[in-house]
């Protein structure tokens, strides 16, 4: 929690604003676990550390918004008929999926639903295949 509150202070510091966005915030919260991972990975089995480093990686997964998964994006595209299919056939997958991506993105939003921008994208290149 040492390291999240530090990072929080040097983002604070650092912002225009004096304040920093929830999004900002979401991903200090979110380097600190990806680092308990990776030092996981260095552990070995029964090695003390590790039961210290899954537990923490618990209590900031709670600091965390409740992201939607895959199924329920993918859910949610097919419910409101967002088409993030190719349908032009002279285009290639690559140069059109931004635009899928942000057409899935610009409904998703206006619903204010709690995504993560790559899982949408995820989602949109499972759809389009």
């Amino acid at each position: 929690m040492k390291l999240v509150l530090g990072d929080f202070q040097q983002g604070v510091a650092k912002a225009p604003t004096g304040t920093i966005s929830d999004e900002a915030a979401h991903a200090i919260v979110k380097k600190i676990i990806q680092g308990n991972t990776d030092s996981l990975g260095y552990l070995p089995e029964g090695d003390s550390r590790r039961d210290q480093y899954i537990r923490e990686n618990e209590l900031l997964a709670e600091l965390l918004p409740q992201y939607w998964t895959a199924a329920q994006i993918r859910q949610s595209l097919e419910e409101a008929g967002v088409d993030v299919r190719l349908t032009d056939p002279n285009l290639t997958t690559e140069a059109n999926e931004g635009k899928a991506t942000g057409k899935a993105m610009k409904h998703l939003k206006s619903i204010n639903a709690p995504i993560e921008g790559q899982a949408v994208k995820d989602v949109v290149v499972e759809m389009r295949k």
